[in-house]
């Protein structure tokens, strides 16, 4: 009994500490300077909070440079500002368990600045764009088509830097925004036609480049005899020259450009590409699927059938629908009469071709 009075009493004497549960989703954060200069060497932390299990973390950037990789706690490193980077940039953390499955991510933002005095800079790559606009300019067919400017700095430090981003201090005009509108970070939208130019200044610095928009799509627009009369049927249907009869290109000189197609052999069908461009905003037409018809006043035995024939949306890239329509030819040889057109559209002399299929 006295053994119990006393553990008793031990007891109530003796302070209960009781572990705190966590609160709080569990996760990680970034623990970074807010800024730096190029070249410094700042520590970078992922914090484990709230009862996250993490063994494993790896930090990357939005400007396409990896700080590292943690393969165990503590999560701490010290990290060299890369000195071409200027401006804002986001670490990205994942952490996850040892299967290398990401249960946790977190970001952060950190100012790059740059002691040394930018000396002059330039809008380059414009020759590397997908439209027809070569070394040198912009080319632009869509509404609402972007482009990123990529503008380079050299500074006075012997290093060139990519400083598009308006956090660096580049600032953007255009000279026409009825036509062309520039985003704080360089990314164009053509929104009208039109020759512009657009510019770049840091600095006190400027550099421009030429943009041409021509909605009628050069590109897609190539006509009968890539350019002739044929151009841009009804503005929204246009041709290729790209013509297969029975699996084989056609001869130069057998498609003209007032419509008609000869062939030299016989064959038992002919394709042709298409591009509808009833989708494109600027036209101002409802967008419909390409129909076909044979005149009366073709020979028995041919049709018209489509493949690929999809409805344009209203939006790039996909105001621009690519198909195919195949003429089925009389067996015993004669013409064909063919006429297309945009579902809604009226019709109209540049949809209709005809096709002579010689006898067998």
């Amino acid at each position: 009994m006295r053994l119990l009075i006393g553990l008793l009493c031990w007891m109530l004497a003796t302070p209960i500490v009781l572990a705190a549960k966590p609160t709080g989703t569990p996760g990680i954060t970034i623990s970074a300077p807010t800024s730096a200069k190029a070249g410094d060497t700042i520590t970078i932390t992922v914090n484990v909070v709230n009862g996250a299990t993490p063994n494993w973390a790896a930090v990357t950037t939005d400007r396409g440079v990896d700080v590292g990789d943690f393969a165990a706690q503590p999560f701490t490193m010290a990290w060299k500002v890369p000195a071409h980077l200027k401006g804002t940039v986001t670490f990205v953390a994942i952490a996850g368990d040892s299967a290398h499955d990401v249960g946790y991510t977190a970001s952060a933002t950190m100012q790059i600045g740059v002691v040394a005095p930018l000396q002059s800079l330039a809008i380059v790559g414009l020759d590397h764009y997908m439209g027809i606009g070569g070394p040198d300019r912009i080319s632009m067919n869509f509404y609402q088509q972007t482009y990123p400017l990529q503008v380079q700095g050299v500074y006075a430090d012997g290093v060139t830097r990519d400083i598009a981003l308006g956090s660096t201090g580049t600032t953007y005009t255009s000279s026409n925004p009825a036509s062309v509108q520039i985003s704080a970070d360089g990314e164009v939208q053509a929104i009208g036609e039109g020759n512009i130019t657009v510019t770049a200044t840091n600095s006190g610095l400027s550099a421009s480049a030429p943009v041409t928009i021509d909605f009628t799509d050069p590109n897609y627009g190539l006509g009968l005899c890539g350019g002739g009369s044929n151009t841009n049927v009804n503005l929204v249907l246009t041709w290729s020259e790209s013509v297969i009869a029975d699996g084989q290109a056609l001869p130069g000189g057998t498609l003209r450009c007032d419509g008609t197609v000869t062939l030299t052999k016989h064959a038992n069908q002919i394709s042709f590409p298409f591009h509808n461009n009833s989708g494109l905003r600027q036209l101002l037409v409802t967008p419909g699927i390409v129909v076909g018809s044979v005149s009366n006043n073709s020979v028995p035995g041919c049709a018209v059938s489509f493949a690929d024939n999809l409805l344009p949306s209203d939006w790039p890239p996909y105001a621009v629908q690519d198909g195919t329509v195949t003429v089925t030819l009389p067996p015993k040889g004669g013409k064909c009469i063919v006429s297309l057109k945009i579902t809604g559209q009226s019709d109209s002399v540049a949809d209709k071709f005809t096709i002579t299929n010689p006898a067998p």
